[in-house]
């Protein structure tokens, strides 16, 4: 994308945000990466069960060895979560990144553009599928919602 001859000659606000985009999404994937490895290290340890529940939240002590492990009343901590949710959250600012680059570039030379010209045409086409994809977006996430 970055050797796309629109890129070198578009605004800066848009080179900015494709290349914010790159870097939200190459952290997403390393803060998810790290997750991985540390949730699959976390199955190594003795009694792994309790171990998760001291690194997630706190809750009541865990029973005796031997005895059926329950977490009732378990609670997570903000800040785990927070944690957990952080390679979401730079995916999805990439993502919002990319979409406003892409716009950017698209709409910069439809204004000076000749009425009904082929950058025109570019900036409407690329508007219908961008609406036609949040639309669905949005449809398969109520619909998943909806079922549970």
């Amino acid at each position: 994308m970055f050797q796309w001859s629109q890129f070198t000659t578009s605004s800066w606000t848009a080179q900015a945000a494709l290349l914010i985009a790159l870097c939200f999404g190459v952290i997403s994937v390393i803060m998810a990466l790290q997750q991985t490895f540390f949730l699959n290290e976390l199955s190594f340890r003795p009694n792994p069960l309790e171990q998760a529940r001291r690194i997630v939240g706190s809750g009541p002590p865990a029973a005796a060895p031997g005895d059926p492990i329950e977490y009732p009343g378990l609670q997570v901590r903000f800040t785990t979560a927070l944690i957990w949710h952080l390679p979401h959250m730079a995916l999805g600012s990439s993502i919002y990144a990319m979409i406003a680059g892409l716009s950017i570039i698209v709409v910069h030379p439809a204004r000076t553009a000749e009425r009904w010209g082929d950058e025109w045409k570019i900036a409407i086409a690329y508007f219908v599928a961008l609406v036609c994809s949040i639309v669905a977006y949005f449809a398969g996430g109520f619909s998943q919602y909806e079922a549970m």
